[in-house]
């Protein structure tokens, strides 16, 4: 079944448009919530020893990861031009979808 196919395919969404694989990635795991992401892993499977982000601030999900800068090692400045909702970051326009993409790869995050 290709996506088109799918009930709740919207031709609309610019997540389409994203060509790379690895670009994809970044966008639809923190939006279906089914990532690699400590929270994740930890309350769904019960691997590793615990749900926390290594910043030790909170649960590592996709919205304190994408909305908590401080725990990674890059300034938000350098890829995010402005502070977007993270609502915008992963259902936002194109743009909007390809900063959250750049930014995952640049810290390295494990999505």
């Amino acid at each position: 079944m290709g996506p088109d196919q799918h009930p709740k395919y919207n031709k609309c969404d610019p997540y389409y448009e994203i060509r790379q694989i690895r670009n994809r990635y970044c966008i639809f795991r923190p939006r279906t919530g089914h990532n690699r992401m400590n929270h994740h892993m930890y309350t769904k499977f019960k691997i590793g020893s615990t749900d926390q982000c290594p910043c030790a601030a909170g649960a590592m999900t996709a919205e304190h990861l994408l909305q908590n800068v401080h725990c990674t090692k890059v300034p938000e400045k350098t890829l995010l031009d402005q502070p977007t909702s993270l609502q915008n970051k992963l259902f936002g326009c194109l743009d909007d979808l390809r900063r959250t993409a750049t930014f995952a790869r640049e810290t390295q995050a494990t999505i």
